[in-house]
């Protein structure tokens, strides 16, 4: 944990008051360091403390009346991850059931949208790909299983010369 203690409190009148805060937190067991940066306005000391017990109040609000600064950082690296894959998780399924609700409810309007770019994407290939006209009617055919080679056959006979590469496989 850093404390950072502006320099004038430190100094003047909130010495001594940092003085007792110091005392208040030195009553739990941790390990005292001296002072780790001294610069213009700042001054920042270290102090090492093992877990908190559950009942002790937060170290921030010990300190924050006092405009003293206070930084806990957790060195248990692995906890940290464990709580926010934890926590990714979570926002994962509250994601998830958002999501299949939304599907469930919108699913006839998103098929048929579906569809509709399908429709699209064939005008646009048939046009640019091959140059038909604009204005060309599109025909969809659903032939039986035993006649299905014989109408490729007879497609590829008569519009052969839209695509070249198809005849030449």
């Amino acid at each position: 944990m850093l404390l950072t203690i502006q320099k004038a409190c430190f100094c003047h009148s909130l010495g001594s008051c940092w003085k007792i805060k110091k005392e208040e937190f030195l009553q739990s067991p941790c390990l005292k360091k001296p002072c780790v940066t001294s610069k213009a306005k700042l001054r920042r000391t270290s102090k090492t403390k093992e877990q908190r017990p559950r009942g002790e109040a937060p170290f921030k609000d010990l300190f924050d009346p006092d405009r003293f600064f206070v930084r806990e950082y957790c060195l248990e690296v692995e906890e940290k991850v464990q709580k926010e894959k934890k926590q990714l998780i979570v926002q994962q399924t509250d994601h998830y059931k958002v999501f299949v609700h939304w599907l469930k409810v919108h699913f006839s309007q998103l098929s048929v949208a579906w569809i509709h770019l399908k429709a699209l994407r064939v005008f646009v290939e048939s046009a640019l790909r091959y140059g038909l006209p604009v204005r060309y009617q599109a025909l969809l055919l659903q032939a039986d299983r035993k006649q299905s080679k014989r109408l490729e056959d007879e497609l590829a006979s008569l519009f052969g010369y839209l695509d070249p590469t198809a005849t030449a496989s």
